[in-house]
């Protein structure tokens, strides 16, 4: 084990505790790498609209999170018992609607000031590095070669199908193949509370990076890591502390 520079995860089984070491720490990529205007607004009424015109839902709000509307239209596909190539046709309206509205931001895609740092600080100090998104491949790809990040990134875990992407703890592991680790082995970091249900769902390490833009995310939600710049995150993620602890 490295000495006093590692981030450790105390699991507590029969043997008692032991400590097992990360080897990578996931990054998400809008708010935490990066900064766009994706109008995420725009896209949830394009995606109320077109459950709405297409299978006659009604329910859905803007004011849902996109995770949200997506989990109504899955229920309501699974009510219907609604054959694979109904739903597989569904799959890809929704990411080509969501597609549209990423491309219509490449342009505004500008790194976080501490980003290239942080990444470098991570390899620095022996970490895999990778993203894990719910945004599409290509606008992924895009942002990370437009903001020079993409050489300090080993794999990245994309938006292939709507209802598998984050939080759904599929994508977390997908990811962690690509980096030949177990997810257990990760610690997450990230600006918004589906980032923490993912790393959850897996057992994964989290660490919240929190600014007065989204501090209000949490609130009410048991975070026992956090973080105010990036490199804040990293340089938390490479000392010795246990997800038991509060590190403020």
């Amino acid at each position: 084990m490295r000495e006093n520079n590692y981030f450790y995860k105390r699991i507590t089984g029969i043997q008692g505790i032991i400590l097992v070491e990360y080897k990578a720490i996931l990054f998400d990529l809008d708010g935490t790498l990066i900064e766009s205007r994706v109008d995420f607004l725009g896209m949830r009424k394009a995606l109320i609209n077109y459950f709405k015109e297409k299978l006659g839902i009604h329910a859905l709000t803007p004011e849902l999170t996109t995770v949200k509307i997506l989990e109504h239209a899955l229920l309501f596909l699974w009510n219907k018992h609604a054959g694979e190539d109904i739903v597989f046709k569904v799959m890809n309206d929704i990411s080509s609607i969501m597609d549209t509205y990423e491309k219509k931001a490449v342009e505004t895609i500008r790194p976080v000031p501490e980003a290239r740092d942080a990444l470098l600080k991570a390899k620095k100090l022996g970490f895999k590095t990778a993203v894990i998104t719910r945004a599409g491949i290509k606008y992924a790809e895009r942002a990370l070669l437009k903001t020079g990040l993409y050489e300090l990134i080993d794999a990245i875990e994309a938006r292939e199908n709507p209802f598998t992407a984050k939080p759904n703890p599929l994508s977390i592991w997908r990811l962690c193949s690509k980096l030949q680790i177990k997810p257990w082995e990760a610690v997450l970091i990230g600006d918004h509370p589906i980032d923490l249900e993912c790393a959850r769902r897996v057992n994964a390490g989290f660490i919240a990076l929190v600014s007065e833009k989204n501090i209000s995310r949490f609130s009410g939600i048991n975070v026992k890591m956090k973080a105010y710049t990036l490199l804040d995150a990293v340089d938390k993620a490479s000392r010795l502390v246990t997800p038991n602890e509060d590190t403020g």
